[in-house]
């Protein structure tokens, strides 16, 4: 299996549409695409012996997406994410919110 750091684009669009569903403050936004892109770079590092640096996750192009195009962000998220066995509760309820109300768990998007 090859894994990738998904873009900030990816991650940032990924947690806008999460703290929007859910109604959250920007602040707190930036603290889950934070995370998100640490556990990434985490994974990615883990998996082939690197020492990618982490930094905050930048929301300069940031895209807003429809619930289809969350499935689809969050299942690739989640498959770059899984090197280390380090379980993302975020992701994993982003997965979980977003599967819920596209009602389904299938999708035409899989990075940005």
């Amino acid at each position: 299996m090859s894994a990738f750091i998904c873009s900030d684009q990816h991650i940032s669009s990924l947690a806008t549409w999460y703290g929007s569903t859910k109604k959250l403050p920007v602040c707190l936004i930036q603290l889950i695409a934070n995370d998100l892109k640490s556990t990434n770079i985490d994974s990615v590092n883990y998996r082939y012996n690197e020492k990618t640096r982490k930094t905050k996750c930048s929301f300069k192009n940031v895209l807003i997406i429809d619930t289809e195009t969350a499935v689809g962000l969050a299942n690739c998220l989640d498959y770059q994410s899984c090197e280390k066995d380090n379980f993302n509760c975020l992701l994993n309820d982003i997965q979980i919110l977003s599967r819920i109300l596209h009602g389904s768990n299938k999708s035409n998007v899989w990075c940005l």
